[in-house]
């Protein structure tokens, strides 16, 4: 009896080391199952960052942006973006922002780009002038760009100013930045407006995107004017107010529309126009006290665009990663 007990114990313990031999070979070949199944895991995953490539810092607005503000470089967010997906226009370099202008709008999340910008004016002598309008386009606000231009009787019409930055808003009055060759040509158009008043309209014209204006100024002072331009040392660039035979034909048609035969034709045509921009004014008006603040400066709050038009890069691969680290993870729990 004692024999058979023996061998039942041997038994037993041979079974028990079987067992456990084969547990650990079995639990072994699990975890080489599940190192192989990481590397596979790991590999993808570093195939895929190899793919996306190196991060790299990019800008974008903390919020909507209109086109002609100036850039404050000191408000933009950094977005990092894997540099495969960027465009050769992108901007990696905050230097590249200093002294730029926004060419379109531009809303949060959307990467910035050189084809979004546009140089500031970087004339010199520059002073405030303000000017008083009949009326001022609907959605005018402080920082639009507009050209301020001259109608004739006969429907021509001429560019005094082009592009100029709208510094400030009250009413029908804007402030402008002009150069003392500017300054003459105003006076030179109130001039001739003063002068054939019921036969010519001073209006302004909003840009849509100033970065893409094709218009050129081109008004020329009055011949008595031209010489005070040629000898006034504070005018650099006399060619800029001075353009004889164009003064030759303005005042040709000032003065044939202005004649006794020409008038009513002539005063038809200008009433029509002024009356256009008088039934706009209340409009304006209604615009201004809802949508700016005192001094014209548009509420980014009352805009209702907001959004992005650029998906944020940075976050879509982190997102991605995580999911695959989460698919590791549960993997893992499965095969302990």
């Amino acid at each position: 009896m004692k024999k058979v007990l023996i061998i039942l114990l041997f038994l037993i313990v041979l079974g028990a080391g079987g067992y456990g031999t084969y547990h650990f070979y079995k639990q072994n070949q699990n975890q080489l199952e599940l190192n192989a199944t990481l590397a596979q895991r790991n590999a993808q995953v570093q195939a895929q960052l190899d793919a996306i490539g190196a991060m790299v810092n990019c800008y974008t607005v903390p919020h909507t942006v209109y086109s002609g503000r100036p850039v404050d470089t000191s408000t933009l967010k950094v977005v990092s973006v894997p540099a495969s997906t960027l465009g050769e226009s992108s901007i990696t370099d905050l230097s590249d922002l200093q002294g730029r202008a926004y060419r379109v709008d531009v809303k949060p999340g959307t990467i910035l780009s050189k084809d979004m910008l546009m140089d500031e004016d970087e004339e010199v002598m520059k002073f405030p002038r303000e000017i008083d309008f009949l009326s001022v386009p609907v959605t005018l606000k402080v920082g639009d760009y507009i050209d301020i231009r001259i109608l004739m009787p006969n429907g021509e019409e001429y560019v005094i100013f082009n592009r100029k930055r709208v510094e400030r808003l009250y009413n029908t009055t804007i402030t402008i930045f002009v150069t003392e060759e500017e300054n003459v040509i105003l006076n030179a158009a109130i001039a001739d407006h003063a002068q054939y008043n019921q036969f010519t309209l001073i209006y302004m014209l909003k840009y849509l995107e100033p970065g893409n204006s094709n218009s050129d100024a081109f008004f020329p002072v009055q011949h008595d004017v031209a010489n005070f331009v040629r000898f006034n040392k504070n005018i650099t660039d006399p060619t800029r107010c001075i353009n004889e035979s164009l003064r030759d034909h303005i005042d040709e048609v000032l003065l044939l529309y202005s004649s006794s035969l020409n008038q009513q034709m002539a005063s038809t045509f200008i009433s029509g126009m002024r009356s256009q921009l008088t039934s706009q004014l209340a409009m304006q008006t209604d615009w201004i006290n809802n949508s700016t603040d005192e001094n014209g400066n548009f509420n980014p709050s009352n805009d209702v665009s907001q959004g992005s038009t650029t998906p944020n890069l940075n976050q879509t691969v982190g997102e991605a990663i995580d999911s695959i680290e989460a698919g590791i993870e549960d993997l893992s729990n499965e095969l302990n």
